[in-house]
């Protein structure tokens, strides 16, 4: 008798909603938007700071460094393509633009002994620590 009582289960018309926000081309979307670009890690070393950042599809021509009162300002122009594969789906992406991160230093630097690579999209800073302020450009070799 229960079962006559019962309501019947049925996903009404949230179903579709909910299979697209868990298909992955949806998460997908919702993780490019929730990660910061470029994803950025600043270490302390003791006698440095050291920022890494991942620049994939970014040319070293088109990144600028500045130093201004213990921020760091790193910023440019991205081309990034990526593709994917999935069983018989193929999807294609490109990501242009600019950026810009400002990134609050723990410690004062030296921004005139700074010195900033770039290798395989991957830009890395190491600034000396030191009790003085300042601004300028870094450049990267």
């Amino acid at each position: 008798m229960y079962h006559l009582m019962r309501r019947p289960h049925h996903h009404g018309p949230f179903r579709e909603f909910r299979r697209l926000l868990e298909s992955p081309f949806f998460s997908d979307f919702v993780d490019f938007f929730e990660r910061p670009f470029p994803a950025t890690d600043v270490k302390d070393l003791g006698e440095s700071i050291e920022v890494t950042m991942d620049l994939p599809g970014v040319n070293k021509e088109d990144i600028s460094i500045e130093y201004n009162n213990n921020v760091l300002t790193i910023s440019g122009r991205s081309s990034v393509e990526n593709k994917y594969e999935q069983d018989n789906f193929f999807r294609q992406e490109r990501y242009y633009g600019s950026f810009n991160r400002q990134i609050a230093l723990p410690a004062a630097v030296d921004y005139t002994q700074a010195k900033a690579s770039f290798q395989n999209g991957v830009l890395k800073i190491t600034l000396p620590k030191t009790n003085a302020g300042g601004s300028n450009r870094i450049p990267i070799e």
